[in-house]
């Protein structure tokens, strides 16, 4: 089966479907897939990438606006190129991708299999419209994302419900370091893209309330910081709304790639999202480390944690049932220990990468060999 793969950026600092994209493509090279990768920018990925992808190629548009020449003159390029390349199925990473994954689908009769990453915008736009409509398969990260989709009018036997799933042998538990006869504040520790959406700032007034109960909590907010307003830092908007809790219980770092090392030093990773995230693929690297989280119900979250964990969901933007939350796991390495063993044997049992990346290689085998490709 060849596979054209379409990529924004190959990096795994922009975000987890990033990182999703490159473990899937090596999991289907290693099946004996031979896979090709289109990409609108450059990342550090592409030397990983080369290790397994017969070529990687860059394009400078995936969607049609003006001017038109770029989309069109890349679209005619691989057109002509399919030809010799003999794709059997096109696979696009978002949604983002279809405009220029269908037209190059009908142009050169290659099915497209599209993963839904992100929920549905409110306005889905025609050109994406019709890039949907055109993918013979779609796959959605959890069943809240496909009802979105569902809802804009996509019909829902197009799309197939396949997790998010992570090497868990990767990610191996460890024993927090402590001083001697010290007490440790429980450490806190959010990651992802630090923005409104994300709902950092109830995750600040949670801790901050804390704070001002006696509790000993730090937390560390690590990702890159957004503006908000093109006009004020957010991080100065953040450090403002942490107050006197800043000198002592809150510390800002940079995203990093791999967060193995920051989950080391965690007690509970926090997902306080506002916004209907999709999944949250940060709950099931943080508890395959043996660490407890805490998250919002919304979006596809509920289906991560439900039903064993769903006492760890709070409402989203509350940050008076956030704190509680926290409070209740402030010393469950002591009261709980078991705990850290359960959230590990829950993700072995419902997210185990070579099950779910299984489950996305046999979509697309069947859906080249439905086609009558190669497969």
């Amino acid at each position: 089966m060849e596979v054209l793969a379409f990529e924004n950026t190959p990096t795994a600092f922009a975000g987890g479907q990033e990182r999703s994209l490159f473990e899937v493509l090596q999991f289907v090279a290693g099946a004996g897939g031979r896979v090709s990768l289109c990409y609108q920018q450059p990342g550090e990925l592409l030397e990983a990438y080369g290790q397994f992808v017969r070529e990687a190629f860059c394009i400078r548009s995936r969607q049609l606006a003006r001017p038109w020449a770029p989309f069109l003159l890349d679209l005619a390029r691989l057109a002509v190129k399919s030809f010799s390349a003999r794709w059997d199925v096109l696979y696009a990473n978002q949604y983002f991708d279809t405009p220029m994954v269908a037209a190059l689908g009908l142009l050169a009769r290659i099915p497209v299999v599209c993963h839904l990453r992100i929920e549905c915008p409110p306005y889905l736009s025609r050109q994406y419209r019709w890039g949907l409509m055109h993918c013979a398969r779609l796959i959605a990260i959890s069943h809240d994302t496909k009802a979105t989709y569902v809802a804009a009018g996509i019909p829902e036997e197009k799309i197939q419900v396949i997790y998010n799933g992570i090497d868990v042998a990767a990610f191996s538990p460890r024993e927090r370091a402590s001083g001697a006869g010290v007490q440790q504040p429980l450490c806190v520790k959010f990651f992802g893209r630090v923005s409104p959406d994300k709902g950092v700032e109830t995750l600040i007034e949670a801790c901050a309330l804390l704070d001002a109960q006696g509790r000993q909590v730090q937390l560390h907010v690590i990702g890159n910081v957004r503006d908000a307003s093109g006009k004020v830092a957010y991080l100065e908007d953040l450090k403002r709304l942490a107050g006197r809790f800043l000198d002592h219980g809150i510390f800002f770092k940079p995203h990093c790639a791999d967060i193995r090392e920051e989950l080391a030093g965690a007690d509970l990773v926090v997902v306080p999202s506002i916004w209907r995230e999709a999944f949250g693929r940060v709950l099931i690297e943080a508890m395959a480390s043996g660490i407890p989280v805490v998250a919002s119900h919304t979006g596809g979250i509920p289906e991560v944690l439900s039903p064993r964990f769903q006492d760890h969901l709070v409402p989203r933007g509350d940050a008076a049932a956030l704190a509680a939350a926290i409070a209740r796991l402030v010393n469950w390495r002591q009261e709980h220990p078991e705990l850290g063993r359960q959230s590990r044997e829950w993700v072995i049992s419902r997210f185990s990468h070579l099950d779910r990346w299984r489950e996305v290689f046999s979509v697309l085998q069947n859906t080249a060999r439905s086609a009558g490709r190669n497969g």
